[in-house]
C-alpha cells in the first residue's frame, strides 16, 4: 500500500491493495478477521471462572453461541481452502485441481440456468388457481421445485398439485427439462472443456509450482539459502559410471541400468591433453564406417517390417510372453 501497489475498480471509486487480488491472499485476510471475531465471541473469555471452573464454556451470560458456531463453520472451510496450495507437491494432483477450477464455470452456468427455470416456473404456478400448500407463493414454490429437481419429497409435491392439472403439467415439464436436457448439456460441456484444457494443465501446474517457489524465495534467509546450496554440492563433478567423471553443476539421481538401455555409445572420448594448441585427433573414417552400419541396420529393419506384416505385434507378443 505504501508503494502505491493498488488496483482500482468501478472507475476508480474502489481501491484495493494489489496483493488482495489473489484469492489466497484475500482468503488469508478473511481468515485473520474471522479469527479475531472468534476471539471476541470465545466462550472461554465470556465464561471465565464460571461456577469455579476457569475453563468453563457454558454460563448464563454467554448468549452468542450461534454466532460463534457460524464463525467456526466458515473459518474451518476457509482454512481448508487455503490448504489447496499443498497440491503443488504432486504435478498430477495440481493439474487435476486446475481442471476442477476451470470446470467450475460450467457448473456455475448450469446452476444459473436451473435457478432461472425454477424461478420462472414457480412464478407461473403461483398464478394458477387452486394451488395451495407448498406452491402457494413464489418462495415456497421455488423451494419445492428445487427439492423436487433433486428427488426430494417428489411424491408429496405431486399430490398437492393433483387439484390443478395445469400446474402439474408445468411441473412435469420442468422436471423433464432439467433432468434430461440441462443435465446432459452439463455433461457434454464438461467433457468438451476437459478434453480441451487437460493437455495444457500439466504445464500450468508446473508454472504454478514455480510461482509459489518464487513467491517463497524472498522469505528465506541468506544463511539458510547458502546452507541449501552447499548441501546440493553443485561444484562437484558427477560420475556417469564408476570412474567416468562428467560435468559439475547438476544433481545426480541413480536409476537401474536396465531402465534406459543404450546399445550404442553416445559419448565419444579422446585421450590426451585438452589444450587448444593440441587438437584432438580426427576419426572421420571410423565415424563414416559406423554411420554406414547404422544406415544398413535401419534399412534391413525397415525391409523386414514391410515384408512380414504384423511382425511388430508378434515380436511384442513374444516379448510379453517371455517376460
Amino acid at each position: 500500500v505504501k508503494d502505491g501497489s493498488v488496483r482500482r475498480f468501478l472507475g476508480g471509486s474502489l481501491t484495493v491493495p494489489f496483493y488482495l487480488t489473489g484469492w489466497q491472499d484475500a482468503l488469508s485476510l478473511i481468515l485473520g478477521v474471522l479469527l479475531l471475531l472468534m476471539l471476541c465471541f470465545e466462550p472461554l473469555v465470556h465464561c471465565w471462572n464460571a461456577g469455579g471452573n476457569i475453563f468453563s464454556v457454558t454460563c448464563d451470560t454467554f448468549n452468542f453461541r450461534p454466532v460463534y458456531s457460524a464463525l467456526s463453520f466458515v473459518c474451518t472451510y476457509v482454512y481448508f481452502a487455503l490448504l489447496l496450495d499443498l497440491v503443488v507437491l504432486s504435478t498430477r494432483v495440481a493439474a487435476f485441481s486446475l481442471v476442477c477450477g476451470l470446470l467450475l464455470t460450467e457448473v456455475g452456468l448450469y446452476v444459473f440456468a436451473l435457478l432461472a427455470v425454477i424461478l420462472s416456473t414457480a412464478s407461473a404456478v403461483s398464478c394458477v388457481g387452486g394451488v395451495a400448500g407448498r406452491f402457494a407463493g413464489i418462495p415456497q414454490g421455488a423451494y419445492s421445485l428445487f427439492k423436487a429437481n433433486f428427488r426430494i419429497n417428489v411424491t408429496e409435491s405431486v399430490r398437492e398439485l393433483e387439484s390443478a392439472p395445469l400446474a402439474l403439467a408445468v411441473v412435469f415439464a420442468l422436471l423433464m427439462f432439467s433432468v434430461i436436457f440441462l443435465s446432459n448439456v452439463l455433461i457434454a460441456q464438461m467433457r468438451c472443456s476437459y478434453a480441451r484444457v487437460y493437455g495444457s494443465m500439466v504445464g500450468f501446474a508446473r508454472l504454478e509450482r514455480m510461482r509459489i517457489i518464487m513467491a517463497t524465495m524472498p522469505s528465506i534467509s541468506c544463511s539458510r539459502w547458502q546452507a541449501f546450496l552447499a548441501s546440493l554440492r553443485l561444484d562437484e563433478r558427477l560420475e556417469f559410471i564408476d570412474g567416468d567423471v562428467g560435468l559439475a553443476g547438476g544433481v545426480q539421481i541413480l536409476e537401474p541400468s536396465s531402465l534406459h538401455a543404450v546399445t550404442a555409445e553416445k559419448i565419444h572420448r579422446f585421450g590426451g591433453s585438452s589444450a587448444p594448441t593440441m587438437a584432438w585427433p580426427k576419426e572421420e573414417a571410423a565415424q563414416v564406417v559406423t554411420d554406414r552400419f547404422d544406415r544398413l541396420e535401419k534399412l534391413l529393419d525397415k525391409k523386414w517390417r514391410a515384408r512380414v506384416p504384423g511382425s511388430d505385434q508378434r515380436v511384442s507378443r513374444t516379448s510379453r510372453q517371455s517376460s
